[in-house]
């Protein structure tokens, strides 16, 4: 009997009962519409995964309601949300239990899967207010590691140099010796228990999980104004983040991911089977944390309050009192921003619009014969100015995380499309060139060839802030300054697949890692991105890899040529990356509906207007004088 069966009415799913306003049901179904129905029909792929997805959109009010203030949220919300991920979670270990029959099951897999679905059941009937994400999390990655396993080195590296995967990890450590009974040996956590996760990843060393926190610059203001300005953008109710899982899909498409991400709607797929990213293999528990780890990376929050910050600054520079400002500046840039992201996903819409006409009269060329030449000319060249469009932005906002705060500051729409184009390509790099280990997986640099190659880096990048000493003319700015501040008798080295590191500990007692990118990591990723571009049509032609890595040791000439191209390419990749990305903005300016882009402008225009009426940058500054009153005064003073 199914899982969702035997439980009966303990799902009873209850968020039909749940009172939704019509004006915010309708903006939540709104991420997917009629046109994009008919562009998966036409366009396979590009909106794979939006039908399970489009399932779910009832409950994405629910979600936010509950993350925003789980207090105030009524019951029936309450347990709908509940009702929903567990019923995610039961329709998963359903289809993983298809796919291993207990005739065919090992006795261990029947133990854990009755183990993890038994927990799970307990927190069906259990109390509204134990739910948590984190705790539903558990639950989860215990499934995917019960379906795939846990994932080689590779894997494991890779996510390793991604945040929000401590729960993951936490999972792979040894359950501890307080929770084993007696004849219990030694296990992972996720074999044992899900308190036995949530415990290893309290654990887990929190200055790692710190490298992965950015800040804000406040410049001139006090740091904290940052929670006053957190408050009003609570209150102002810039759009929460909803998870949500999709059973049985591995990779989604990319017009699916691109109008969920501008709607902050996250998805966590629960695959199956193997897929592959970054050159590596990854089974279902790495593949999904992988995918699950962009929510975590995304940057538009703190740019959002980066841009409030700058304007604050600016209230600051006019001597005008900077928290009465909070205010307007939050309202100013949340309201911008929701504006922004609404204009694009009508340019997706327009876009989408317009390919559905070109691919209809594709087809009308040869209604009965897909493989007519010109038909399939012609759907070509559709399907590729499309994703000019939505596979450019794709990239830009969710694998460059391109929105950043000179996007809300820019005075017109055009300027601030711009802006989010050019700031491509824009990062510090924190990998170092190792291409001469090109031929290996990991760095086979000695341990001085790889400290020497990270001098260059800086200690601000590394969260390094030395105390400024009064004997000396010039501070340190990189490693290679500061080499006499650190213990070289603390030196490690690791040398991963994707990651090389170095970590040492500085005299004062800092702790520092040091992680850079190997190239066989950036040479997989290249590769990821030359697929992209020949959506587009502007890949660069592949390499003979295998021929390439092939070359013996004594083909020194062979090898150096080999490295050449491998630098072109990349150099190639690069460059039509950012390419792309400038014919982004023309796009973007060409097909949005005109009426659209003036009332941003307008909105903008007025801000600013307000603004300056508020918070004159030119008017004088009065700095009141204060008399000293004289000797033979100071009675009657």
């Amino acid at each position: 009997m199914k899982i969702l069966k035997a439980l009966g009415l303990v799902l009873s799913f209850a968020w039909v009962s749940v009172g939704f306003s019509a004006e915010s049901n309708s903006i939540e179904r709104s991420i997917f519409t009629g046109v994009d129905l008919e562009l998966a029909r036409l366009y396979p792929g590009t909106l794979k995964g939006h039908q399970a997805i489009a399932k779910d959109v009832h409950i994405i009010n629910a979600v936010r309601v509950w993350d925003d203030d789980f207090i105030a949220a009524s019951a029936a919300d309450v347990s709908s949300v509940r009702s929903y991920y567990l019923g995610k979670f039961f329709a998963f270990m359903d289809g993983l239990r298809e796919r291993n029959s207990e005739d065919s099951a090992t006795p261990e897999f029947n133990a854990l899967f009755q183990n993890i679905c038994t927990e799970a059941q307990e927190a069906a009937q259990g109390k509204l207010s134990d739910l948590n994400w984190h705790m539903i999390k558990v639950m989860f990655i215990r499934g995917l590691l019960l379906a795939s396993g846990e994932g080689d080195e590779g894997a494991r590296d890779l996510l390793n140099i991604v945040p929000g995967t401590e729960l993951f990890f936490g999972a792979l450590l040894e359950t501890p010796s307080y929770l084993l009974e007696n004849g219990e040996g030694t296990m992972p956590a996720w074999k044992h228990s899900s308190k036995a996760c949530v415990h290893n990843t309290a654990c887990i060393d929190q200055k790692n999980k710190d490298r992965f926190r950015r800040y804000p610059n406040i410049g001139s203001v006090d740091y904290d104004i940052i929670s006053v300005i957190e408050g009003e953008i609570k209150s102002a109710k810039i759009i929460g983040e909803v998870n949500l899982p999709v059973v049985g899909f591995g990779k989604i498409g990319i017009t699916t991911l691109v109008k969920t991400w501008l709607k902050h709607v996250f998805i966590l797929p629960l695959p199956y089977g193997e897929y592959e990213a970054h050159g590596f293999k990854l089974g279902a528990a790495v593949g999904a944390q992988h995918d699950d780890s962009h929510k975590d990376i995304d940057n538009r929050k703190l740019e959002v309050m980066q841009a409030i910050l700058n304007l604050l600054n600016k209230a600051y520079q006019a001597k005008k009192p900077v928290r009465k400002a909070v205010p307007l500046a939050t309202a100013y840039m949340v309201e911008r921003y929701k504006m922004f992201n609404e204009t694009l996903l009508e340019f997706v819409e327009s876009k989408e619009r317009i390919t559905i006409a070109q691919l209809r009269a594709a087809i009308e060329l040869a209604p009965d014969d897909k493989n007519n030449e010109h038909r399939k000319a012609d759907e070509r060249l559709a399907r590729q100015q499309y994703n000019t469009g939505v596979a450019a932005l794709f990239q830009v906002l969710r694998e460059e995380y391109a929105m950043k705060a000179n996007v809300l500051e820019a005075s017109t729409f055009e300027e601030a499309i711009t802006a989010l184009c050019d700031n491509v390509g824009k990062e510090d790099a924190s990998e170092f060139d190792e291409l001469n280990t090109f031929f290996n997986a990991r760095s086979d640099l000695t341990d001085a060839d790889i400290f020497e190659k990270i001098k260059s880096r800086t200690l601000e990048s590394l969260k390094i802030y030395p105390a400024p000493d009064s004997s000396k003319t010039t501070h340190p700015v990189t490693i290679g300054d500061y080499l006499e501040d650190i213990d070289m008798e603390s030196l490690e080295f690791r040398r991963g697949p994707v990651v090389t590191e170095v970590r040492f500990d500085t005299l004062a007692g800092q702790s520092v890692v040091v992680q850079t990118l190997t190239t066989h990591f950036l040479v997989n990723t290249a590769r990821d991105e030359n697929a992209l571009l020949r959506l587009v049509g502007k890949g660069a032609p592949e390499l003979d890899w295998d021929t390439l890595r092939a070359l013996p040791t004594s083909d020194v000439e062979g090898r150096n040529d080999a490295l050449a191209q491998v630098k072109t390419w990349l150099g190639t990749i690069d460059e039509n990356i950012r390419e792309m990305a400038t014919s982004l903005g023309a796009d973007v300016l060409a097909n949005t509906p005109v009426d659209l882009i003036a009332r941003y402008n307008a909105l903008v225009a007025a801000q600013n207007a307000e603004w300056d009426a508020v918070h004159p940058a030119n008017e004088p500054v009065v700095i009141p004088s204060f008399v000293v009153p004289k000797a033979d005064d100071k009675e009657s003073a």
